[in-house]
């Protein structure tokens, strides 16, 4: 109780604690109140708090001795100080260190060099998580339009799944989170290996990233602006560090989590050079860590399932995934502590997420004039028949944009998609003296959501060059490191330059520049969000929905159970697009599921557990 609230809640006393810990005592506690000299205090505090801070760790003799005299005074500053042996004992010290008497031991000094690297590194982090997951875009097709994470976050719905003997007691599959502890502690202590599923667009990427930004701000010396509950932040302070790491933006050859680290963050901190491996492994063998894995579905390595992680009993991975990923992985039970599903936001959300978006968009005389206009918007949506997307953000977001601009929202997720590239494209064509593509006498095949759309019809000869690289790059059998993050030599072998120069200006693919060496780079391409692969994808086989040779490429890249469900978003998208492609497909691969392994288990426990269910009743 004595105690500042940020960063000592943990503390039950003094021996736990640090100087600021102590002066907080001094300040508080009704037995020192009346016999300490506060500007004393305070300005110990103040003085130790720079030297803390020093990234240099160099001192002035003038600097030493304002600290070593300020620190006898405050040793000397009650009479319970001045008749304890323990602190005559301390300012005696400070006289020898003064004078230059005092020796310390060569390990004492070893320690505190690694005390101060390791302090750098904490305040390194928490300005690298705040500068590079601080925001997101309020779209990943406006990466320019972005928001702080506080500000757009809204809690999606968690639920814990129950293993099979709690199942059967409770009677239920899952069971929901009700606050961020239960996350990371059990009844038996600290989960170690956290995964949570969700299907794309839920929120998983932004939910890690809030994650390092509430260690971040629970860490900070700046007190003053909270973003985040007590709760949350009590709930990951008691991690030393924590590590936010994208999978997709990885290099795929890197099967070690630490090599990944390296890659991602560390060489990217301003005191780079101090943070060696020998260091960084005292880190993560000594110290709490939270590693957040973001896209174990969009990582893959020939010599394993998931990320090779060191035995440390320090260290906590949440690793994220869709559903079809974690169930193909194979992981063995007794390397799942707690397995987490993410089924996007309630009612009481979307009206949140909505509500956040809309004060960001436009500016509201009043709160009742903003209580009109989300009104207006689900009334929108409910004419649409589009509810069934509501409980993802990401779509929610799409549709936002559209109805600010007054398009559309279509009547499905192919329309939605659909709607969004016309407003893309009509957005370029706008800042251009003339259509960059005009190509309204194609005579090809076009789906009925092209329908009415007069730039998507325009520029219909680059829209089918990117869905033929979509195509190639998702269904690409020769190397899967190459599907979704993609070489830049291998968009330009299949597209010209100008098509690629043109959907990167579109927006709806991207670049990433990695450097290797100090002469070369390495330049990947992706498209903005694994939806877009798989719609533009489906589109090409659309396209070309009578050639046999397109279909018979889909169909040979689900030979079993896992690539049928590796591919099941790009084919549900296809059923919106071709309903007679994607009855060709779904023919040829009928005999694959109703033969797989996988489908006779699922069959064989089903009607295992409907007798076991009859027998209980």
């Amino acid at each position: 109780m004595f105690y500042a609230p940020w960063g000592y809640s943990d503390k039950n006393s003094y021996l736990d604690t640090d100087l600021n810990g102590i002066i907080s005592i001094l300040l508080n506690q009704n037995d020192f109140v009346n016999e300490v000299d506060d500007s004393i205090c305070y300005k110990a505090r103040h003085l130790v708090n720079d030297l803390r801070h020093n990234s240099d760790m160099l001192l002035s003799d003038q600097k030493l001795e304002d600290v070593v005299c300020t620190l006898q005074q405050l040793l000397s500053c009650c009479e319970s100080f001045k008749n304890n042996s323990k602190t005559s004992d301390a300012r005696a010290k400070l006289e020898q260190l003064k004078d230059g008497s005092f020796v310390l031991p060569e390990e004492y000094g070893q320690q505190c060099l690694q005390s101060q690297i390791e302090k750098n590194l904490k305040k390194d982090l928490i300005q690298f998580n705040k500068d590079i997951h601080g925001t997101i875009p309020i779209s990943p097709l406006f990466e320019d339009i972005d928001m702080a994470v506080p500000d757009v976050y809204v809690q999606p719905t968690i639920n814990r799944v129950l293993s099979g003997c709690q199942n059967a007691k409770k009677g239920q599959r899952t069971a929901r989170i009700s606050s961020l502890r239960e996350i990371f502690h059990g009844q038996n202590g600290p989960y170690r290996e956290i995964y949570l599923c969700a299907e794309t667009g839920l929120g998983k990427s932004v939910f890690g990233k809030r994650l390092a930004l509430i260690w971040s701000q629970a860490n900070e010396s700046d007190k003053i602006q909270r973003s985040f509950t007590q709760d949350e932040i009590d709930a990951i302070s008691h991690f030393d560090f924590v590590f936010y790491i994208s999978l997709k933006e990885s290099d795929q050859t890197h099967l070690d989590v630490d090599e990944m680290m390296k890659q991602q963050i560390i060489r990217y901190l301003a005191h780079a050079s101090q943070y060696k491996t020998e260091f960084l492994e005292h880190i993560l063998s000594e110290r709490k860590c939270l590693i957040i894995l973001d896209g174990l579905d969009e990582w893959s390595h020939e010599k394993g399932n998931i990320p090779m992680r060191r035995p440390r009993q320090s260290c906590t991975f949440l690793t994220t995934t869709r559903p079809w990923r974690y169930t193909v992985a194979r992981i063995k039970q007794s390397k799942i502590d707690l397995q987490l599903e993410m089924t996007g936001i309630d009612k009481e959300g979307k009206k949140a997420l909505i509500t956040n978006i809309l004060k960001y968009f436009g500016s509201y005389d009043d709160q009742s004039e903003l209580e009109n206009s989300l009104k207006e918007f689900e009334k929108k949506i409910a004419r649409r028949n589009v509810n069934d997307l509501e409980t993802s953000p990401m779509l929610l977001l799409y549709m936002i944009c559209l109805w600010q601009d007054g398009k559309p929202l279509g009547d499905s997720r192919c329309d939605l998609y659909c709607n969004i590239l016309e407003m893309l494209l009509q957005k370029v064509a706008q800042t251009q003296q003339q259509e960059v593509e005009i190509n309204q006498n194609d005579s090809t095949y076009k789906p009925e959501c092209f329908e009415g759309k007069e730039h998507c019809c325009k520029n219909i000869h680059f829209v089918k060059k990117l869905s033929q690289l979509a195509f190639l790059t998702l269904f690409n059998q020769s190397s899967a490191e190459n599907r979704l993050v993609f070489n830049e030599d291998i968009a330009k072998k299949n597209k010209s330059e100008s098509c690629i120069e043109f959907w990167l200006k579109i927006g709806i693919i991207t670049r990433i520049v990695r450097s290797k060496g100090f002469t070369s780079r390495d330049i990947r391409i992706s498209f903005i969000h694994k939806t877009f692969h798989e719609f533009f994808a489906a589109l090409h086989v659309a396209f070309n929905q009578n050639e046999t040779l397109i279909t018979d490429i889909v169909i040979k890249s689900c030979p079993d159970i896992n690539s049928v469900l590796l591919n099941a978003s790009c084919l549900q998208n296809l059923c919106g697009l071709s309903p007679i492609a994607s009855q060709t497909i779904l023919n040829g691969i009928a005999n694959v599921i109703s033969n797989s392994c996988q489908t006779k288990s699922l069959r064989r426990n089903t009607y295992a557990f409907a007798d076991y269910w009859e027998m209980c009743d």
